[in-house]
C-alpha cells in the first residue's frame, strides 16, 4: 500500500508499529504543528491511549 500512497505523496513513510507512527508524526510536526488521526472509534482510542502514553 506504501507504494500507491508514495506515488501522490513523496513524503510517504511507513512504519512497523501505529506507536511508531504516532511518534514520528509528532516529531515531523513539531512544537506548533498538528497530527490529524482518522479511523473507526477503536482504531482511535489507541491511538489517544498511545498519545496519553507519550505525553
Amino acid at each position: 500500500m506504501a507504494e500507491e500512497f508514495f506515488n501522490y505523496n513523496k513524503n510517504t513513510k511507513t512504519t512497523v508499529s501505529l506507536f511508531e507512527a504516532i511518534h514520528r508524526s509528532i516529531l515531523s510536526a513539531g512544537e506548533n504543528g498538528v497530527v490529524i488521526a482518522f479511523g473507526s472509534l477503536s482504531y482511535l482510542g489507541e491511538v489517544v491511549g498511545i498519545i496519553e502514553n507519550i505525553s
